[in-house]
């Protein structure tokens, strides 16, 4: 009998791991209140200058961040940066290809991720293509890893969202890792450029984003 009740015991504990472990590696995911996925959004960043930095000491300024996207499944979903009144060295107008002086625009897709696991942080990684500017040249993600924007808040219903991108030291992202959905630590997620591998960060005022709809962020 003491033999069952101990590998009763071992089995209940094994289970629980699995459970815990399993939790501690899903993603977070949106949840509508009222209707289904997709479910728009857009915001702007405007009180304050966008700064575009590389380590090399390369600054952008820009004066307005608009972004606008969409949810299309519970981890994922598109997006476009529309950075406005940009500025470089020597008071050059920044733009990217095809597009107005002073006008950068980013295109991409974003996944929701984890930052950090106790307390638990959500955050969006931005995903985007190689992109051709005048001022940065050609630029990126690090191996395609992303850049990772946190989102606020999370685990309730609101229509009301804000993302945080700041830069710790010149060129340097506040935050460069991730939780993937198999739980393990994505270092070296940062933006880049493709021709050199100068690594270069964007610092925001809050961008404020405004869901169509009320959703929460499960995380």
């Amino acid at each position: 009998m003491r033999l069952r009740s101990l590998a009763g015991t071992i089995l209940l504990v094994i289970f629980s791991l699995g459970i815990v472990n399993a939790a501690s590696a899903a993603l977070p995911e949106v949840l509508v209140e009222k209707g289904k996925l997709p479910v728009k959004f857009e915001g702007s960043g405007n009180s304050g200058a966008t700064r575009i930095e590389t380590t090399g000491g390369v600054l952008i300024l820009c004066k307005v961040l608009k972004m606008s996207g969409e949810f299309t499944s519970a981890h994922a979903g598109t997006y476009k940066l529309n950075i406005e009144g940009c500025v470089g060295p020597g008071g050059v107008e920044c733009h990217t290809t095809a597009d107005a002086k002073g006008v950068m625009l980013v295109p991409g897709e974003f996944h929701l991720v984890r930052i950090a696991l106790a307390p638990v942080k959500a955050a969006m990684l931005l995903l985007l293509s190689k992109i051709n500017s005048t001022c940065l040249g050609e630029f990126g993600t690090h191996e395609g890893k992303g850049l990772v924007v946190p989102i606020t808040p999370i685990n309730k219903f609101t229509t009301a969202y804000e993302l945080s991108a700041k830069m710790v030291k010149m060129g340097v992202q506040e935050f460069t890792s991730y939780y993937n959905e198999a739980g393990t630590l994505v270092s070296n997620a940062f933006l880049e450029l493709t021709t050199t591998g100068t690594q270069f960060g964007m610092e925001v005022s809050p961008i404020k984003l405004t869901m169509e709809t009320a959703v929460e962020i499960v995380a």
